[in-house]
């Protein structure tokens, strides 16, 4: 195989059969992305084809998750320069947080999250945030998100729930956007306050 030369697989998921042609370090990116969230392959391109609406070019789709799912990894990787050491904040925090990247991904948590949240049934670093918890600001999360992006707003509180089998747990919240890239990215702290849990 010539460098740069896509490789063909079939995958298949609940009975439907992926024919893909992507280039190796595609492949090797997706098998990553599949382990770090818990999944295997064939679930994680299942899902990426099943995404509303469908993509017309699922090959083209793949390869766009994997630039995003770099971006997220390149920006956890931030998160411990030594000027911008927000990992170290938020380890040292009192009350449950984590940090999620600009594109809304989770890219880390202290360990008081790890405790709340210990009973997930699949990892919640590298998930999107709204895959794992339904998240209420009293308008739109992508409203909320676009003023942090633009300047216009430093807090946003609300509500987060998290369905677990047999329970839920609810919890006031507060969001708020840190570490500036030159590029326009930026992270957000969300801090989990008092728990109103229902079972």
């Amino acid at each position: 195989m010539k460098p740069g030369e896509s490789r063909l697989r079939i995958v298949q998921r609940d009975g439907r059969r992926y024919a893909i042609s992507v280039e190796p370090t595609y492949w090797d990116v997706l098998e990553q992305a599949a382990e770090k969230q818990g999944k295997r392959l064939n679930a994680l391109i299942g899902e990426l084809a099943e995404t509303d609406p469908p993509p017309r070019n699922l090959a083209a789709r793949l390869r766009h998750y994997c630039i995003d799912y770099l971006k997220d990894r390149l920006h956890r990787s931030r998160l411990a320069e030594g000027h911008t050491n927000i990992a170290l904040v938020v380890t040292a925090c009192p009350v449950p947080c984590f940090v999620v990247s600009d594109r809304r991904v989770i890219v880390f948590g202290n360990r008081l999250f790890d405790q709340v949240f210990r009973h997930a049934p699949t990892r919640l670093i590298d998930r999107p945030l709204e895959e794992v918890f339904n998240l209420r600001f009293g308008r739109p999360l992508s409203e909320v998100w676009a003023d942090f992006a633009a300047g216009r707003a430093r807090v946003a509180v609300g509500q987060l729930y998290y369905m677990l089998p047999g329970q839920v747990i609810s919890a006031h919240i507060t969001a708020c956007p840190v570490l500036q890239t030159p590029d326009g990215g930026f992270s957000c702290l969300i801090y989990i306050g008092a728990r109103t849990d229902k079972r």
